[in-house]
This record gives C-alpha cells, sequence and structure tokens, in this order.
C-alpha cells in the first residue's frame, strides 16, 4: 500500500497563478455534474475526467475543500468525488463494497478491461494530506455524527478514506499482509513503529467503530471494518497497535453480537469482521493467543450453524478458523465432534466455494488445523501424520536433519 502526495501550489508567479485558478475553475465545472449526490454518473464522464484533468490541481482542490481553505466544492462534493474516482474499476461506482460481490467476482476486472486506459490520478489522489484532512473532518463533525446527524456527510468520509488507503479497492480473506511502507513523504527519521499517522489511523477508526452502531442499514460500520482491514494487512506494528487498543477485542464482541442477534443477517458485516480477524491472526502468536481468550472460534462455529446458506460468510468464517485452530488450545476445543460435525456440514453445503477460499488464503495452517477443517478427529490427524512420517526415509525423519533445516530456515547455519 504506497499512499504518494503531490502538491501543485503555485509559486509567486502572476501567470501560473492565474493558470492554476482558471484550471481549477474548469476542473469544478467538470466535477459538479458528476458528484450529483441525486445519482450516479454515466461511467464514460468519469474515465472521461481521469484522462484529461490534471491529476495534481484535482488533488489541490478537493483537500482545499475539505480543509475550509478555498475550495470551490462543498465537503460533501469533495467527498463524493474521491469514492467515484477510486472505485472506479472496483465493479462498485457507490464505494460500499469492501469485498467482490459474490454474484459477479470478475466485475472489476471487467469494468477495468472496459476502461481501457491507465491513469496516474488514482495514485495521486491517495495521499498523506487527504487521508489528514478526511479525519479533520471526522473530527471536526464528530458532535453532530453523535447525535445521529449528518449520517450521510459520515458515510461518505469512511468511504473516502477507506478507499484512500485501499489501492486495491477490495479485500478478501486470507489475502497476503502488504508489510510495505505506506507515505514516502513521511520524515525518514520517523519510527515507523509508532508514526502519529498510524496511530492516529487505529484510534480514529476504533472510535468511529464503537459510536457508530448499526445504522444505514450497517453500511458505515462495514466501511470501517474494511479500513481497519486494510490498516492491519499493511504493516506488523499497526496490528501491534490494534491489539493495544483493543481492537481485537471489540471486532469479536461486534462478530459475536451479529451472529447472536434475532435480527435478519446482513452478510457484507460478518464477511468484514472475519477478515479483519483473520488478517490479525495470521499475524503474530500473540493474536492467535489473544482470539483464543476471547473464544473466537466458539462464535465462529455457531456463525457456521446459524447461517449455513450465507455463502460468503460460511467461506469467511472456514478460513478464519482455520487460522485460529493453530493455537493448540483452539484446537482441542474444534476436536469436539459436534463442532467437527458443523464444520463438515458447512464445507458439505458450499464444497467447491469453500475450496477456493482455502486455495486463496495464503497464510500458514497447520497440519492439526488443515485436518480438523476436513472433519477429521485430533487422533485421526495424528495417525495419519505418524503414517506420513513412517513412510520418510530415515535420513529426513533424523533430528540433525530437521536441525540443520531449521537452522538453514532462520538463518542460523553459515
Amino acid at each position: 500500500m504506497t499512499l504518494v502526495r503531490r502538491s501543485s501550489r503555485p509559486r509567486d508567479d502572476g501567470a501560473e497563478a492565474a493558470f492554476y485558478a482558471a484550471a481549477s475553475a474548469h476542473l469544478t465545472v467538470q466535477l459538479r455534474p458528476l458528484v450529483n449526490l441525486m445519482g450516479l454518473p454515466e461511467p464514460g464522464a468519469m474515465a472521461e475526467l481521469l484522462t484529461t484533468a490534471n491529476g495534481v490541481v484535482l488533488h489541490d482542490l478537493i483537500h482545499a475543500s475539505l480543509s475550509g481553505v478555498g475550495g470551490q466544492l462543498t465537503e460533501a462534493e469533495a467527498l463524493t468525488a474521491i469514492v467515484r474516482l477510486l472505485a472506479l474499476g472496483t465493479g462498485d461506482p457507490n464505494g460500499d463494497a469492501v469485498t467482490p460481490d459474490p454474484l459477479d467476482p470478475c466485475a472489476g476486472d471487467l469494468e477495468r478491461t472496459g476502461l481501457g486506459f491507465q491513469s496516474d490520478i488514482p495514485q495521486i489522489l491517495r495521499s498523506l494530506a487527504l487521508v489528514h484532512a478526511i479525519i479533520d473532518l471526522l473530527a471536526r463533525y464528530g458532535p453532530e455524527f453523535d447525535r445521529g446527524e449528518s449520517m450521510y456527510l459520515r458515510l461518505e468520509a469512511l468511504k473516502a478514506l477507506r478507499l484512500v488507503m485501499t489501492p486495491e479497492g477490495l479485500l478478501y480473506v486470507g489475502a497476503a499482509h502488504a508489510e510495505q511502507s505506506w507515505w514516502p513523504e513521511e520524515d525518514p527519521g520517523t519510527n515507523l513503529r509508532n508514526g502519529d499517522t498510524r496511530r492516529k489511523l487505529v484510534d480514529v477508526l476504533l472510535q468511529q467503530l464503537e459510536n457508530v452502531g448499526d445504522t444505514m442499514g450497517q453500511k458505515p460500520k462495514i466501511v470501517i471494518l474494511g479500513s481497519l482491514w486494510s490498516l492491519a494487512a499493511a504493516n506488523s506494528h499497526i496490528r501491534t497497535r490494534i491489539l493495544q487498543s483493543g481492537g481485537e477485542a471489540v471486532v469479536a464482541s461486534l462478530l459475536r453480537a451479529q451472529i447472536r442477534t434475532p435480527q435478519l443477517v446482513v452478510e457484507p458485516a460478518l464477511v468484514a469482521e472475519c477478515g479483519v480477524l483473520a488478517t490479525l491472526a495470521a499475524g503474530s502468536r500473540v493474536h492467535e493467543r489473544k482470539m483464543a481468550k476471547l473464544a473466537v472460534d466458539v462464535d465462529v462455529v455457531e456463525m457456521l450453524r446459524k447461517f449455513l446458506h450465507h455463502r460468503q460468510a460460511v467461506c469467511a468464517g472456514l478460513v478464519l478458523l482455520a487460522l485460529l485452530a493453530n493455537d493448540e488450545s483452539v484446537a482441542a476445543r474444534l476436536a469436539d465432534p459436534e463442532t467437527l460435525a458443523a464444520i463438515s456440514a458447512a464445507r458439505a453445503r458450499w464444497p467447491e466455494e469453500a475450496e477456493k477460499a482455502f486455495k486463496r488464503n495464503v497464510h500458514y495452517v497447520s497440519p492439526t488445523a488443515t485436518a480438523l477443517m476436513k472433519g477429521t478427529s485430533l487422533a485421526s490427524a495424528r495417525r495419519q501424520r505418524e503414517t506420513s512420517r513412517r513412510a520418510l526415509p530415515n535420513s529426513a525423519r533424523s533430528r540433525p536433519a530437521v536441525r540443520a533445516a531449521a537452522m538453514c530456515v532462520v538463518g542460523g547455519a553459515g
């Protein structure tokens, strides 16, 4: 995930300032019909803007409008511009979706192919300046949001923040950790473990998550979870920060409440909660142990039973369960015959989809966890491992050989 900053403020040159002002005015005229809140614009109109607009001027126009320093768009229009420009090519022009459409998972690929061009505007808009502008807007309108007012503005701000943070647009459970620096323009001396922006993003998202509730069909909550998911996938220090801030417990409690609510299920919320927890569980062992203490696996098994006919939720839950089962205490709980029966029933209900979900998971799953996900008891799994071990040649089973291999893996040899 790489966010870059662009600045095009004119120097003290009259001609350049005049050109900049004219370009901003022209862009405002172009943008106004495209950010009409009454309906979506034609995709061709957005594509034309992406190919013809000056990306740096566009960035500064949106930033100024969000910051209240002379922008010609309203805050809502500026946020909608970010959403519609960055959601183009994801298959969801509204920017609501966090994961691919289960009925049309290739919609984003087809849309990008249909556009047939490359633009640097999405990269320019993914800037540190816009991240801070959106965070400041959320703080500025915090009292209104807490009273349940200006909910559309809040939703657009949350969607814009997520898209600015997520270059790929959509996420899936079990995806690889990005593990790369976000903002090249940060001070090289910044402590990446405790960077201000990272701390602020975690704190802002958790605060929003705790007070947004289930308003607007849970759309704001799902978008916040998507942003937290992107954060967790970006950096191991951020995952630690989420743990230290109580984020794992918050998301786990949301999953538990979602599963046990008597109301109609909101499947995208279940998937997003599983996605955040799976991304954290795939990190260091401390995350596994924390979720084992929270008994997240117990809730996931209940979800498999209760929502057996919801494909996305079942597949996300199975991948999360496989990662949690790397912990011995979780594996022992999953070995219960009734639990194994629930796992087997879930896989039998969606065999092809579950297999695809497991194949897309790039994180380590222990042999024991793999066996449990197939509905195999721990005793049978041990017998299978022992049979496989006996089938190996003596040299492969010898402790010196294993030690030597381990030394090579961890870099101890040589």
